[in-house]
């Protein structure tokens, strides 16, 4: 348990250059969330854009997908986006903690909680054949639409 609190401590606060896109640039993760047969999708490009997608199937068993386009940069262990687009209409940008092992990517929510992501072997791309829209935060109903600037 020690060795996992140093280890945690040195990626989030060990050496370290600021502002870079380096370590995540040229890495693509998923995170499956079976209770809403979902799966969440982050691409952090080698020129500093992002791109994230939620793909889900509905209740009539169509799919639907939510995404979020930007750039990110990251200082030490702080992760941050900034959307250029979005298909929610509002902006989520912004910065969290996280920590990097390998094959396995943690981000640590700001409500405490820990997104773990498995490292994917090439970048999903953009969905394309599904219905585009917005997932609500709390209720999870779909609302179709563009993606669009924000």
């Amino acid at each position: 348990m020690r060795l996992l609190l140093i280890s945690l401590a040195c990626v989030l606060g060990c050496g370290g250059t600021s502002d870079t896109i380096y370590p995540l640039a040229g890495t693509a993760w998923t995170q499956r969330i079976a209770d809403r047969k979902c799966d969440h999708q982050m691409t952090f490009a080698d020129d500093g854009q992002y791109l994230a997608s939620m793909i889900c199937y509905l209740a009539d068993n169509s799919q639907a997908a939510q995404v979020d386009k930007g750039t990110f940069y990251v200082n030490d262990g702080t992760l941050t986006v900034t959307l250029d687009e979005s298909s929610c209409a509002t902006n989520a940008s912004g910065s969290v903690e996280f920590a990097y092992y390998g094959d396995s990517l943690h981000i640590f929510t700001s409500t405490g909680g820990i997104l773990m992501m498995s490292r994917l072997n090439f970048p999903p791309g953009e969905p394309t054949g599904v219905q585009i829209g917005c997932f609500d935060g709390d209720t999870w109903v779909f609302t179709p639409m563009d993606v669009h600037s924000i």
